[in-house]
């Protein structure tokens, strides 16, 4: 089993970003979320959300305000999640990263 890694960087604007699938045959269970935060305007909220069909979405992380924390999600096996920038305060950018483990 593999790794699934992404990231989105120099994001400027409340979003729903692209889906990132699991690749086949594999369901990630244990997911991690960093988020890191250019400028000092404001706050921001990011939510990962999970999708066993590719179609429903749940939220399943909540990363709010603090630069460059982590926060992890544990026994949320999934085969496909999306970031949503729920609020970004201008003229802030985001660099998203996440990480899941099978």
């Amino acid at each position: 089993m593999q790794l699934v890694e992404f990231h989105h960087e120099g994001v400027a604007s409340t979003a729903a970003l692209d889906v990132k699938h699991v690749p086949a045959g594999q369901v990630v269970r244990t997911w991690a979320i960093q988020v890191v935060k250019t400028g000092t305007a404001g706050t921001s909220d990011v939510d990962l959300y999970g999708s066993l069909n590719g179609t429903t979405f749940f939220k399943i992380a909540d990363h709010s305000n603090t630069s460059g924390d982590i926060t992890f999600v544990v026994d949320k096996p999934v085969r496909h999640v999306q970031v949503d920038v729920a609020s970004l305060t201008a003229p802030d950018t985001l660099a998203i990263y996440v990480l899941g483990a099978p």
